[in-house]
């Protein structure tokens, strides 16, 4: 109840903080660094990602969920 009260008083501050975690976790598990001018793709914890997609959705309470499609190189068409 307080993480609904905390987003309904500042959305901002919840969008931010959703974005800094999705940046994290592809940072950190993926090996991708997205910069202003590129996007860098290391080895992650599945293989070298070639390309990612993604949206961001709003559920009933305002909060933000991503869906996400991960093409890794190498693997199978």
């Amino acid at each position: 109840m307080e993480q609904a009260k905390n987003i309904t008083d500042d959305p901002y501050a919840a969008a931010k903080f959703f974005h800094f975690m999705i940046a994290t976790i592809l940072e950190t598990l993926f090996q991708i660094k997205v910069t202003p001018a590129q996007v860098k793709s290391g080895i992650g914890v599945f293989g070298q990602v070639a390309v990612y997609f993604g949206t961001v959705k709003s559920q009933g309470q305002g909060t933000l969920h991503l869906h996400i499609l991960i093409w890794l190189k190498g693997a199978p068409s």
